[in-house]
C-alpha cells in the first residue's frame, strides 16, 4: 500500500504539481525491465535505503519516484516530481538489469515451437536428459 504523509501530498501538489493518483499510475507503469535505484548520498542515507525510479504517467509525464519500502511490505512516498536531465541519464544508465538474465527468463516463458517428442518447452526439456 502507498503510504503519503500529509506534509508530503500538499508539497507534492503545491511545488511539484503532481497529485497521488499520478504517483501510483507511476508504479503501476514502470518498466520492469530496470532496477530501483538507492541513492548514495551521505546526506541522503536513511534506513531502510531510500530508493527511486523514473516512470511515465497515463497522461504519458515522467516522473521520479522516491521512496522507501518499508518491513511490513506498505511504501512510504518522500517526493516524485519531474526528473532533469541528470536524473535520467543516471536512470537509464544503472538501472538496467541483467540482460542476459532477463533473455533466459523470457526465453523459459515463449510458449514452444519446436518439434521435439516431449512437447515440452526448455525446462521439460533437460528434464529428460539423462
Amino acid at each position: 500500500m502507498l503510504i503519503i504523509d500529509d506534509s508530503v501530498e500538499i508539497k507534492l501538489a503545491m511545488k511539484h504539481s503532481v497529485m497521488k493518483d499520478e504517483v501510483m499510475q507511476c508504479f503501476a507503469n514502470r518498466d520492469l525491465r530496470r532496477n530501483y535505484l538507492g541513492d548514495k548520498r551521505d546526506r541522503n542515507q536513511t534506513w531502510p535505503p531510500t530508493l527511486w525510479f523514473i516512470a511515465r504517467t497515463d497522461s504519458n509525464r515522467e516522473l521520479k519516484v522516491v521512496f522507501l519500502s518499508l518491513k511490513d511490505g506498505n511504501i512510504l512516498l518522500k517526493t516524485a516530481h519531474e526528473p532533469n536531465d541528470m536524473e535520467k541519464r543516471i536512470y537509464l544508465k544503472h538501472s538496467q538489469r541483467n540482460r542476459r538474465y532477463h533473455e533466459l527468463r523470457n526465453r523459459n516463458r515463449q510458449p514452444n515451437t519446436s518439434n521435439n517428442s516431449t512437447g515440452g518447452g526448455v525446462l521439460e526439456r533437460h528434464k529428460y536428459r539423462r
